[in-house]
């Protein structure tokens, strides 16, 4: 029987084919024939002609928002693509990936960048650490020369899997918010079943050692250590200390990650309820 290509996955290949994917790679993905694809583009996009679809159609963007980060939402978002986020300057295209309980960061994220771009489902894509658990990922594309440039000599081009630096650019007050980006993108904030707190985050070894440097200067202890696979991590552990980190970053926050930032609250519930039985408990000793 002969397959037929939903809608949705039409502008999932129109994304792919937007990023530079030959017609021949997307055909065998979704296991039609070359002339498919092409005919559900043309259908849907018109003529291809020999420039790329993502000439024939452009997404806005505010082209402002990535000159200077000077805000503490810029910097956030800039904490993305310093951990879930990749940029290439050919095609001119900067993206984050997030798995689908991840999703509303996306929304707000390109509410922030002042753009109209559609939030695609990657198909056959997952996080490949999640195993059996692993999600449907998606993906919010910037397809900007200018922006792409820009995202560039911020310290994101081409494939930085391992060597990704701590940016030069970072100044001290937006520090917290930077840092919120990182944890919401490649970091966990996990409470045990016995009340137990940490909080991660893995990156490159010059990404945790900037980290390790803002967390020594605020006073919050910690560990940074590497796994059997020679990946780096820092780790937060004490109750007291990880809810002093959470309010560092989370501190006049007006983005953030949805589930994570519910950590946080629940964080603060528990600590309060144990503040309040000690109080009881002091009051009542103080009776007898």
């Amino acid at each position: 029987m002969k397959k037929v290509i939903s809608d949705q996955e039409v502008e999932t290949i129109f994304e792919m084919y937007k990023e530079g994917k030959k017609v021949s790679d997307i055909a065998k993905a979704f296991g039609v024939t070359n002339s498919t694809i092409y005919t559900r583009l043309t259908r849907r996009f018109g003529p291809l002609g020999k420039e790329r679809a993502v000439n024939k159609r452009k997404y806005s963007v505010d082209e402002s928002f990535f000159e200077v980060i000077d805000t503490p939402d810029k910097a956030y978002v800039m904490g993305w693509f310093f951990s879930d986020g990749s940029n290439s300057v050919s095609p001119n295209v900067a993206k984050i990936d997030v798995a689908k309980d991840s999703l509303d960061i996306l929304e707000k994220i390109k509410e922030a960048i002042g753009s109209n771009a559609r939030i695609i489902p990657m198909k056959n894509s997952a996080n490949s650490y999640a195993g059996e658990n692993a999600q449907m990922l998606y993906r919010l594309g910037i397809y900007n020369k200018k922006v792409s440039k820009q995202i560039a000599a911020l310290g994101i081009c081409g494939n930085m899997t391992y060597t990704r630096t701590w940016p030069e650019w970072l100044t001290e007050d937006l520090e917290p918010h930077f840092i919120r980006g990182l944890i919401d993108g490649d970091g966990c904030i996990s409470i045990s079943n016995k009340n137990g707190f940490a909080i991660g985050y893995w990156g490159t070894e010059m990404m945790c050692d900037g980290l390790s440097k803002v967390l020594s200067k605020i006073g919050v202890e910690h560990s940074h250590r590497t796994d059997k696979k020679g990946h780096h991590f820092i780790r937060i552990t004490k109750q007291a200390e990880c809810i002093k980190f959470a309010d560092y970053i989370y501190k006049d926050s007006t983005i953030h990650l949805a589930r994570k930032f519910g950590k946080y609250q629940t964080m603060k519930a528990i600590r309060d309820e144990k503040v309040h039985k000690r109080a009881q408990k002091s009051d009542s000793l103080t009776m007898v």
